[in-house]
């Protein structure tokens, strides 16, 4: 009888595992350089809409599940987990082949086609620079603190500093770089803004008044 118990809980224990597991599908390797506004999205990521320029804590009903980040770190696809979760409705999609198609998808339709990998899986950096393995385990405590831009830059994913999408195409440079280069800041905020939004991640109200923030 202890036997056929037993039994039971590994089978249980195995079906649990794979309803609540993610498929770590191309996971990013190397050195990465994120923009400004990427670190933006995955401090939002991160805290499951909580914390970020577009925080909305009144309206965290979902979690960190996967997100995917281009090559030159500009571009990225979002998955998230609803916080009310029903281990019976979860389906064998490859989660982490959407969040980079997606990623894809969103640097293609930009005009910069590219490859993108798999970058996080909830709250664990996949995405190997070579730092530190365990300190790319985000703590909820860090992120709800606050702490995501800093550990960005400890980890050596985040320099601090905006990039130009034109800087892998040309490195001629003029008087008017400055302006250029904010400007491009601008126009890539407004359309990863459009991404969210898109993605149900942000209503139309939310949308509007995040947008009319950066503008101003």
């Amino acid at each position: 009888m202890n036997f056929k118990i037993l039994i039971y809980l590994l089978i249980a224990i195995v079906f649990t595992s794979n309803s609540y597991a993610v498929k770590t599908y191309k996971k990013g390797k190397g050195s990465l350089n994120l923009s400004e506004n990427t670190a933006h999205v995955l401090e939002y990521y991160f805290s499951g809409g909580t914390k970020g320029k577009w925080a909305e804590p009144e309206k965290a009903d979902w979690n960190p599940y996967v997100i995917a980040i281009s090559e030159d770190g500009h571009y990225f696809g979002i998955i998230r987990q609803p916080k009310k979760f029903a281990s019976q409705n979860v389906d064998q999609k490859n989660y982490s082949a959407l969040a980079i198609g997606d990623c894809k998808k969103m640097a293609k339709n930009d005009g910069y086609p590219q490859e993108c990998f798999l970058f996080a899986v909830k709250t664990k950096i996949v995405w190997d620079n070579g730092s530190d393995k365990k300190r790319r385990k985000l703590k909820k405590s860090e992120i709800k603190a606050g702490k995501t831009f800093s550990i960005l830059k400890e980890l050596d994913f985040y320099k601090g500093e905006s990039q130009n999408l034109n800087t892998n195409k040309s490195k001629n440079t003029s008087s008017n770089n400055n302006s250029n280069s904010s400007n491009s800041e601008l126009v890539e905020q407004i359309k990863s803004l459009k991404k969210l939004y898109d993605d149900g991640v942000l209503s139309k109200e939310e949308f509007e008044k995040a947008k009319k923030k950066i503008l101003n």
